[in-house]
């Protein structure tokens, strides 16, 4: 059952127009997706861990941060932990 800010049709999602003209990219492409297992449509949530684990900056890691609060009210553990383990790994490049 779709939440308030799913539709029913899978070509829809949540937009962030403005963290896409800043960042380069919007978070909600890979974050709308649950954290469940892939059923064979190649759409699992496990693709936003891989994008996380390539992200470059640290304003990225904040945007994805505040996207996963907005569309989720909070963070799902497993996308904080990624989060949280980049945001380190970029900090101590920057060291």
């Amino acid at each position: 059952m779709p939440t308030e800010w799913q539709s029913a049709h899978h070509d829809e999602r949540p937009r962030f127009p403005r963290i896409e003209a800043d960042e380069g990219e919007d978070p909600a492409r890979f974050l709308a997706e649950p954290l469940e297992p892939d059923t064979g449509t190649g759409t699992s949530g496990q693709l936003a861990l891989a994008r996380i684990r390539g992200l470059e900056t640290l304003g990225l890691v904040r945007a994805y941060r505040a996207v996963e609060r907005t569309l989720h009210g909070g963070e799902r553990q497993a996308i904080k932990d990624a989060l949280d383990e980049r945001e380190q790994e970029l900090s101590n490049e920057i060291q």
